[in-house]
């Protein structure tokens, strides 16, 4: 009991890069014990320590070649980046078997529900896998984000090497926020900038 109330004294006075630090020790540490527990540790970790996505200082437009791109929907349906011009557009890459694409997953879905019901911005959550194994996947985790296929990758201002890879594009069809890695997308800042450019005129 007295270990215990050191323990807490301890890390009650501590700065949170130190508690931060022993944490990521302590996970890696658990991980090398028991490997059955590694994905849902590294997954946990990254999730505590994400940051907001910040905007670009200097933003680049899409060009006609970008807007040509296209996804298809569960249906089979081609949806053009093009249709979707004058309206933010998030898309998001992602797998079901990439660790830090599922850290930032939450946060996504509450991105999505706090803004799903306006008109003026689009989500896409992009994949190369099948719709079968997507559709498990959500049902099993409790997501319902709008899921599409690709059937290449995109060139030009949307290539990525790697997942996750997110990007918010506004009216104006530039890119503000690109991120490459696992982000906090339900923070306070990035619905500031998300209402500030739904607000701004195509």
């Amino acid at each position: 009991m007295d270990l215990i109330k050191r323990i807490v004294e301890h890390y009650k006075n501590a700065s949170w890069g130190k508690r931060i630090s022993d944490l990521l020790f302590y996970a890696l540490l658990i991980a090398l014990i028991i490997p059955s527990s590694r994905r849902w540790l590294m997954e946990h970790t990254q999730r505590i320590v994400m940051l907001s996505p910040s905007e670009k200082r200097v933003v680049e437009p899409l060009s006609n070649a970008d807007w040509q791109w296209f996804v298809v929907d569960c249906s089979g349906k081609k949806h053009y980046l093009s249709e979707y011009r004058g309206k933010v557009i998030f898309i998001n890459f992602w797998a079901t078997w990439c660790g830090p694409c599922l850290a930032e997953m939450p946060a996504l879905q509450e991105f999505y529900n706090h803004y799903k019901d306006n008109p003026d911005i689009v989500f896409l959550f992009v994949t190369d896998q099948d719709f079968e194994q997507t559709k498990t996947f959500m049902q099993k985790r409790g997501f319902n984000l709008p899921v599409y296929r690709m059937i290449f990758s995109p060139s030009g201002r949307l290539e990525h090497s790697s997942i996750p890879s997110s990007y918010l594009i506004d009216r104006q069809g530039r890119v503000v926020i690109e991120a490459h890695r696992s982000k906090r997308w339900n923070s306070p800042k990035v619905y500031r900038i998300v209402d500030r450019l739904i607000s701004q005129t195509p």
